[in-house]
């Protein structure tokens, strides 16, 4: 429990100062302004979520050595990320043109640097040291924050929004290789020989089904601001965005908080199926008893937040905003089974349905955005829910039994 009231504190210290901030931002900046600094931030998270989940999660399941599976996979990623990374300019340059250089060089930074916080975030939660998480992520985006206003004085707004995010990632990894027992620097100068090489192998083809499920979650918080974009213009994007941030109070500082808590004591008990399956349903009972009046309680204060702080020109985000709340609300009564599914080696399994999922999302957007706007894409998203509940579903029936959990 004391683990879990110090990943609490880290959530809603940064949701809420995340929050304070990027509210600030938007009446500055409006709609579309937000918008374009919300795509480019999207794109490049969005990218990173994929690359941070399949090498995250194999290492947190992992039973070689885990000082030898943490050097072969920062050596591994490094270079996978500096490729992406090259290859995420040439794509942004080629749509943005060369008049938002400065933005992209910075989005295509966040890559390598959250590659490497990943790893060294395993070895924090695979020993649940939940306290330096929460310092680590607090000092980051305190210094983000710091930085970002400074810049936003100056009138860099939209280059604010995204040195704020690079400066938190970047003082996180600072932080983590500080504290990690197993992190030198001199692993990067150590040659990646034949061993290394057949480990990173395994544990790139054990989170490949982790990478694909995250693109699910991915496309529909990032993947729909750069879809909006795309479709209506950055106006729509910053709309989303801000909708999206609303939803984050009880979204990150209650829902991952939970999750990443639960992971570690998940994995505590995972060679013991009766113990697995009673902290996997009272994490569950938990999350049930806090995410259901936080998501409700968002949807009641939404239209007099918005209309009282930002004008009449982000009403449209309220009615998102709702939407949005009831979507989370639906999808929070699986939370906890992607970390059951980690902690199981089991991943691999809703990898079909998961797929499947965001094409529904991504074709149902694209024909349903032109005709009735925004409400689209929500339409879209609710769509979606189908396959992975169902998928999920019988995966927590394989997993745990349903005799053993009742």
């Amino acid at each position: 429990m004391k683990g879990l009231l110090w990943v609490l504190f880290e959530k809603v210290g940064l949701a809420t100062l995340s929050m304070m901030v990027a509210f600030w931002y938007a009446i500055l900046l409006g709609p579309e302004g937000f918008g374009i600094a919300a795509m480019f931030l999207a794109t490049t998270l969005l990218v990173a979520a994929v690359q941070n989940n399949i090498q995250n999660n194999p290492l947190l399941a992992t039973k070689e050595e885990f000082s030898v599976a943490m050097a072969a996979s920062l050596k591994g990623w490094m270079l996978i990320s500096l490729l992406t990374g090259f290859l995420l300019y040439l794509i942004l340059i080629l749509y943005w043109g060369n008049d938002y250089t400065l933005l992209i060089v910075i989005c295509v930074l966040h890559i390598p640097i959250s590659s490497v916080s990943k790893v060294l975030l395993s070895e924090l939660l695979r020993e649940q040291q939940y306290k330096t998480i929460a310092l680590r992520s607090i000092l980051g985006k305190l210094l983000g924050v710091v930085v970002g206003i400074a810049l936003a004085f100056q009138g860099q707004v939209k280059l604010a929004i995204l040195v704020q995010s690079l400066v938190d990632l970047s003082v996180q990894l600072i932080v983590m290789a500080i504290r990690s027992q197993c992190f030198s620097i001199k692993m990067f100068f150590r040659r990646f020989d034949a061993q290394e090489r057949h480990l990173f192998y395994q544990l790139v083809i054990e989170g490949l089904p982790s990478g694909l499920n995250v693109i699910d979650s991915g496309f529909k918080t990032r993947g729909v601001v750069i879809l909006l974009g795309i479709l209506i213009g950055p106006y729509a994007s910053g709309v989303f965005s801000l909708a999206m941030k609303l939803v984050d109070v009880p979204r990150t500082m209650i829902g991952f908080g939970l999750t990443t808590w639960a992971i570690g004591k998940m994995r505590a008990a995972s060679e013991n199926k009766q113990a697995l399956c009673s902290v996997y349903v009272s994490a569950s009972y938990v999350s049930a008893l806090i995410l259901t009046p936080a998501y409700l309680g968002m949807v009641a204060v939404s239209f007099p937040l918005l209309n009282e702080f930002f004008g009449s020109e982000w009403n449209e985000a309220a009615y998102v905003t709702n939407w949005i709340c009831i979507y989370y609300l639906l999808q929070s009564i699986q939370l906890l089974v992607p970390q059951l599914l980690v902690i199981s080696q089991r991943t691999h399994k809703t990898v079909t349905a998961t797929m499947l999922s965001t094409t529904m999302m991504l074709i149902g957007g694209y024909i349903l955005v032109p005709l009735i706007g925004m409400n689209g894409i929500v339409l879209a998203m609710f769509i979606s829910l189908i396959p992975m509940f169902y998928k999920q579903e019988k995966e927590i029936k394989e997993i745990l039994g349903l005799a053993l959990c009742l």
